[in-house]
């Protein structure tokens, strides 16, 4: 593990401004957030433990938000490692860029759109990719099929949801993680791809 900067070598001011800018684009979309904070570093630590046991190197992480669970990704990466963190909202990749500074390598983009985005580059065929889009939308089961799509047979799938939706029409859930505490309570599911029947 990297031992990244993690929460606590944030100062608070950091920490109030990322739960201000969450917040906000909360307020005026609510579906495209599902829950007015940031995922706590319960959380992100539990991801961080995934990854590790998985050996994962490559990883995507998909709503990548203010970069609460980045933090964890970068805990279980090895220092030559860097996660390419896929997220919709432009000022959220500006605080991402502004956050990790160069550890992370940031690409404004639409879940549905991952093998486009990946294609050609390191992240093609990830050892792991990590979801906090909320799968409550229209496009859930394009962005389970899509991300069952990318990852290798053995690919590990791990998604922050506040309810399972449609992972496992397309993914094995192996364990479920429920973190009571988080406002609103989340479970993080670890999951491998189902063999595409289609």
């Amino acid at each position: 593990m990297s031992g990244g900067q993690g929460q606590a070598g944030r100062s608070f001011g950091e920490r109030l401004r990322d739960g201000a800018l969450f917040c906000a684009h909360f307020l005026t979309d609510p579906f495209g957030l599902s829950t007015p904070l940031s995922s706590s570093p319960r959380i992100a630590a539990t991801i961080a433990r995934e990854l590790v046991a998985h050996n994962a190197h490559r990883v995507v992480e998909l709503g990548a938000g203010v970069g609460a669970l980045t933090e964890g990704i970068l805990e279980a990466l090895g220092p030559e490692d860097t996660p390419l963190c896929v997220e919709l909202k432009p000022a959220f990749c500006r605080r991402l860029e502004e956050r990790f500074d160069g550890r992370a390598h940031v690409v404004a983009g639409d879940a549905t759109q991952l093998p486009v985005l990946v294609a050609g580059t390191p992240w093609e065929r990830p050892h792991a990719v990590v979801c906090s889009v909320p799968l409550i939308t229209s496009t859930a089961r394009d962005i389970c099929r899509t991300i069952r799509d990318v990852l290798p047979s053995d690919g590990l799938y791990l998604q922050l949801a506040v309810r399972r939706g449609p992972v496992s029409e397309f993914f094995r859930v192996e364990k479920t993680y429920f973190f009571p505490l988080n406002l609103p309570p989340e479970r993080l599911h670890r999951a491998y791809p189902l063999e595409q029947t289609q």
